[in-house]
């Protein structure tokens, strides 16, 4: 779905209600400005909120369109390729913290992830540090052009690990 917003913090509704939602986004759009991405909270069956989060001073960005993708967590297959959705304690931080799948994948997959909730009032982000067939390591990173301070509180993330779907190419 993509969406334009200005808004420090906008109010998105799914179309029909999704249980235990894992939500990614990204900018998707270059207005200008200052360096910015996305981040959303209060994640619910109904909807989330999203935000432009600068760094420095996070007071506001020019209007952007960003995209996003909601899936309930679990484990499931889609065009043959396995993936799983994964919502973590409210327990990510700036230490690394590991992700353990549930679903079998035959090789490493593709790890996306964002943070659920913005606990603490720093600006940041969503690191991987680390990934394998069953699981991965995470953790929160902080902007340091308002201080140099790097911890930060807990959060809660969501995790899309997908098994690659790679086709052998069809002569012509």
């Amino acid at each position: 779905m993509r969406t334009s917003s200005k808004q420090l913090l906008r109010a998105q509704a799914f179309d029909s209600p999704i249980s235990n939602p894992v939500v990614i986004s990204m900018i998707q759009t270059h207005t200008g400005g200052n360096w910015v991405k996305t981040r959303q909270r209060s994640v619910t069956p109904g909807g989330f909120q999203m935000k432009q989060e600068e760094d420095g001073m996070d007071a506001g960005h020019n209007t952007e369109v960003y995209g996003w993708i909601a899936v309930s967590s679990g484990a499931g297959s889609v065009g043959g390729s396995t993936f799983e959705a994964i919502v973590t304690a409210d327990a990510v931080t700036h230490n690394p913290y590991t992700v353990s799948y549930s679903a079998s994948f035959s090789q490493q997959p593709a790890v996306f992830g964002a943070m659920q909730t913005f606990d603490g009032g720093d600006p940041s982000h969503l690191r991987l540090e680390q990934t394998g067939s069953s699981s991965c390591k995470v953790f929160v990173e902080e902007e340091t052009c308002s201080d140099a301070e790097l911890a930060h509180t807990t959060e809660t993330v969501g995790i899309l690990a997908m098994e690659p779907n790679v086709s052998t190419p069809h002569p012509c």
